[in-house]
Parts: structure tokens; sequence; C-alpha cells
């Protein structure tokens, strides 16, 4: 989609409360498809209006509203450390807020250790409790235990790496509890409407000029 036609697909969500995949947008030349689409999303039964995608887009109004981001920065596919771009702890800390303090841990991880850097860091502990002990056998776990309380109390105050669970913004999902209802639009003739009159207002196109069966590329030289 061209840039143009972008920015009527965000404005259209928005009004709508909606979120529809790029492939969708693909398939919706005219504004009678548009609207027929809208329409049967709406007919879904209730028990299906939480759905993954109405998840999203209260998930990316939340994020709008609460952090320097631009709509096109927000996708299902997007990575939640490029979300929380600058003061990572700090933002990591207001998103788990955000969501209810539902995120487990709630700390953001220390970099990931190769197996032997672990090895080296574990020898000098379980060395120090052997000498107090005299007991290998209760000096290596209890080795592993002080370093797993250790790492994790470090991790608190020095971490910087999102939990592997959570690297994909979709993965916060699941954490949005009410879905609300989506819209007020009851009739696909309103919905109609109010496409053709958004549809003239972000593309500057007199709205007389622009039908149901309008083409936006080929018919209204939208790019």
């Amino acid at each position: 989609m061209g840039l143009d036609m972008v920015e009527l697909v965000l404005v259209i969500e928005d009004e709508f409360d909606i979120y529809m995949a790029d492939e969708e947008w693909e398939n919706l030349s005219t504004p009678d498809d548009i609207a027929a689409h809208i329409y049967d999303r709406y007919q879904k039964s209730d028990s299906d209006k939480c759905s993954s995608q109405v998840a999203f887009y209260q998930l990316r109004n939340l994020l709008l509203k609460n952090f320097d981001l631009e709509q096109k920065d927000i996708q299902p596919h997007s990575m939640t450390e490029d979300i929380l771009k600058g003061d990572m702890r700090k933002n990591w800390h207001k998103l788990n807020e955000l969501l209810g303090n539902k995120l487990y841990p709630r700390y953001l991880e220390l970099q990931e250790l190769v197996w032997w850097k672990h090895i080296v860091i574990i020898i000098p502990i379980t060395a120090m409790l052997l000498w107090l002990s005299g007991n290998l056998i209760f000096s290596i776990p209890i080795a592993l235990i002080l370093y797993s309380i250790l790492r994790g109390l470090i991790s608190v105050y020095f971490g910087i790496i999102i939990p592997q669970r959570y690297q994909k913004l979709s993965s916060l999902l699941k954490y949005l509890d009410d879905c609300g209802t989506l819209s007020p639009y009851k009739t696909k003739e309103k919905i109609l409407k109010r496409v053709i009159e958004l549809s003239s207002e972000e593309l500057c196109i007199p709205i007389d000029k622009i039908r149901r069966d309008s083409k936006y590329v080929d018919d209204l030289g939208v790019e």
C-alpha cells in the first residue's frame, strides 16, 4: 500500500476500533468492500469479540497513549525491545504496571552467558562452601542455589534483556482482560457512509466523487 492508503487504513482502524493485517486490506479495493468487511466482523458473536485482533488493537492504543510511539511502529510481529526503546528498565516497569503487574518475572534479565561462564562463577562459590563445610556433596547444590538467587537479585537492578517469553509484542495480548465492545455502528450502510466520509477527509477528494464501488487505486488515483 502507498502512504496515502496507509494513512487512511490507520484512521479507519481508529474509527471502528479494529485491527486488520496488511493481507486483509489488500483484498479491499472499494469503500463498499471495506464496509462489508467491517460489518462482517461486527456480526461475530460476543464470545468472539475478544479475539487476538481486538486485543492487539487495545494493546496498541495502550502503548500509543503511554509511550512515544507511532502506529506504524506497533505491529503483531514487532519485538518488545523495539517498543520499549530508550530507558528499557523504566519502560519495562511502566509496561508491567499498565498490564496490571502480570508479567513474570517482573524484572529484566541479565545477558545470557555461555555455559562455561556459569561454571567459572559457580566454582569459587562451591570452593568457599567446601572450605566452610568440608562437605562436597553439600557444597555443590547449595552453590547452585546461591548462584541462582544472586543472579536474580542482580537482575532486579542491572537487568537489560527482556525475558524470552515476552520477546514478541504478541506475547502480551493474553494480559488484556477486557476487550469491550467493538463499535456503535450497527448497519452496513452507516459503516459505508462513515468510510466514505473518512476517505474524503484523508484523501482530500470531494465526497461526491466517491461512490461505494469506487476503486481507490484505479478510480480515485490513491497511491
